[in-house]
């Protein structure tokens, strides 16, 4: 089953299949229920639980993102400083 998740995406072989039929394959919660011969709900369940992983995950990237983003900007403006302040004191860099 493709569906091109990183594997830190931690899904049960339900929410794969699930997620796959009803996001990749465009069948109805309904329909994937059957597929899977479970009840609409338990198909339900198990794809807000695939997206909501799946949402946390990309959240969580970009938080990193941003934290490396900040964490650049901040030692961009650390040497700012150690810069100015040293031609303040007259020494040449």
């Amino acid at each position: 089953m493709g569906l091109g998740l990183p594997e830190a995406v931690k899904l049960t072989e339900k929410q794969k299949k699930v997620y796959e039929l009803v996001r990749i394959k465009r069948h109805t919660i309904s329909e994937a229920a059957r597929i899977l011969g479970c009840g609409k709900p338990t198909a339900y369940y198990h794809l807000r639980r695939a997206e909501n992983k799946i949402t946390k995950f990309m959240r969580d990237q970009e938080i990193e993102v941003e934290i490396k983003r900040l964490e650049e900007e901040v030692r961009d403006l650390r040497w700012a400083i150690v810069k100015h302040y040293l031609e303040y004191l007259g020494i040449q860099i």
